[in-house]
C-alpha cells in the first residue's frame, strides 16, 4: 500500500505541477506495479488457476496450465518426492510437490500455492496421489 500511495501521490503532485511529459510518464509504470501488487496479484492468480487442469493417474500427477504460454507438468513415481497438504475446513484444499533431489542438492524446493493443486476433495485426491506415488 505504501508503495502505491507513494506512486499516486507522486503522479498526483507531477501533473498538478504540470511538469514536462517525461516527469509524467516516469511514475506510470510505479503506479501499475503498485496497483498489481494490491490487487492485480488476486485477479492474475484466479485467472491462472481457472485455466489450469489436474489430473491423477496410478502412474502419475499431471498440471495443465493454459493461457498465454501452455505448460504441462507432470509428477511421477519415486520421482515425485514429498507431498505437501494444506487442508481447509470445508474438505477442500491445496497438494504441493516437492520433486526428487539430487543426493547433492541440498535445495529443498516446495511449489508455491500457486503452483499447487487445489481440490475440492483434498482427502480423495491425497489418496490418489499416495497411490501414484507408489507407482501401483
Amino acid at each position: 500500500m505504501l508503495w502505491c500511495g507513494f506512486a499516486l501521490f507522486w503522479e498526483n503532485g507531477v501533473i498538478a505541477s504540470d511538469a514536462p511529459l517525461l516527469f509524467r510518464l516516469w511514475g506510470v509504470p510505479f503506479v501499475c506495479i503498485g496497483i498489481y501488487v494490491m490487487a492485480g496479484r488476486f485477479v492474475a492468480d484466479a485467472y491462472v488457476r481457472a485455466r489450469t487442469r489436474y489430473a491423477v493417474t496410478d502412474r502419475a500427477a499431471y498440471v495443465e496450465t493454459i493461457g498465454v504460454f501452455r505448460t504441462v507438468r507432470r509428477f511421477a513415481g519415486p520421482s515425485l518426492g514429498a507431498v505437501q497438504i494444506q487442508r481447509a475446513p470445508d474438505g477442500s484444499g491445496t497438494l504441493g510437490f516437492r520433486t526428487a533431489q539430487s543426493e547433492r542438492s541440498v535445495q529443498n524446493v516446495w511449489l508455491t500455492s500457486r503452483d499447487g493443486f487445489f481440490v475440492d476433495n483434498i482427502e480423495a485426491a491425497y489418496a490418489a496421489v499416495l497411490e501414484a506415488q507408489r507407482g501401483v
